[in-house]
């Protein structure tokens, strides 16, 4: 059971990562400091650094903060009994119109600040991809996927969820690096929907491919 102390800590930072985004969304990133959001979250700005080590990592984490919502969302949505793969495609969708949507804001969480979470070591020593925290529900969907027989078992789960990540990168900054030719050339939906289909062409099923409108 989550305590007092730690509830409080969620507040807090929840704070300071709804105070940074107001701030990139309406100043930008270069043009809100430390002090800004500490500020603006009403804590000292000591309190600020016990949370986030720099302005850098709460960008990551406002990132992998917004994708993680909806992929939880999607993840929920096959629970109840909506097909797997076409949660992916939702997800990946929604994801998109977020950032078309908050175009502003998503100029600063994929342009600024590092592109992944630090990469990770296993045991022995070797080093493994990075893990997005967005990454365990979409592996959830990916897995069920496979259990419905919507994609492939043969091939490695958390290969394919890195792949489908992949997309998700691809079809925002494919939006931001050009938004108007992107949203004027094909739709932002489409966007994300053909990279998706053109990546299930080469491991999902007949059956899992989702249809396209």
């Amino acid at each position: 059971m989550e305590t007092r102390k730690e509830r409080k800590r969620q507040l807090v930072r929840n704070a300071i990562l709804s105070a940074a985004a107001s701030l990139f969304e309406s100043k930008g990133y270069d043009e809100s400091s430390v002090d800004d959001i500490a500020s603006k979250a009403d804590i000292a700005k000591r309190t600020l650094y016990t949370f986030f080590d720099s302005k850098e990592q709460i960008v990551m984490e406002l990132r992998m903060a917004t994708f993680q919502n909806l992929a939880c969302t999607a993840f929920e949505n096959a629970e109840k009994g909506k097909p797997a793969i076409k949660e992916i495609e939702n997800f990946l969708v929604k994801a998109v119109e977020w950032s078309s949507e908050h175009e502003s804001l998503s100029r600063v969480l994929f342009l600024k600040g590092p592109p992944l979470p630090p990469p990770r070591m296993n045991a022995e020593g070797g080093v493994l991809p990075p893990l997005p925290s967005f990454f365990t529900y979409l592996r959830k969907l990916v897995l069920q996927a496979q259990k419905n027989g919507e994609l492939k078992s043969d091939i490695d789960s958390e290969f394919m969820t890195h792949s489908i990540a992949f997309v998700l990168m691809y079809s925002n900054f494919a939006l931001l690096s050009h938004p108007k030719d992107a949203k004027k050339k094909l739709p932002l939906q489409r966007m994300a929907q053909n990279a998706l289909h053109s990546l299930l062409n080469g491991f999902g099923t007949n059956a899992g491919h989702a249809k396209k409108r």
